[in-house]
């Protein structure tokens, strides 16, 4: 199932959901989830995500070529890749590199 229709059907059950009678800190924790999966569904269905274990410093790819890159803290961000610290700490830091992708033009 792509992020897409995860979305869709999300939505579709969240939309038969009354807030105002099941208040909850779920809501907003549903809500972010919704929005992420409606950014992610932008990309296409074959995105190309490559895990990444960290254990060497340099690159996988070229220095200059975009990529987005996944911290395990979940936050993503689009830079070229010679930007990014892709040794991972051995404590696990929200900050380490778990997966990237090279942007396609």
């Amino acid at each position: 199932m792509t992020d897409r229709e995860k979305f869709e059907a999300w939505f579709k059950n969240y939309t038969s959901y009354d807030v105002l009678e099941h208040p909850s800190a779920n809501v907003v924790e549903m809500m972010r989830q919704a929005w992420k999966a409606a950014i992610a569904s932008q990309q296409p269905a074959d995105d190309d995500w490559l895990h990444w274990n960290g254990e060497r410093a340099r690159p996988p790819v070229g220095d200059h070529v975009m990529v987005e890159v996944e911290f395990r803290d979940g936050k993503r961000i689009c830079r070229e890749a010679q930007d990014f610290s892709w040794r991972n700490s051995h404590v696990k830091l929200g900050i380490d590199i778990i997966a990237y992708r090279v942007v396609k033009p």
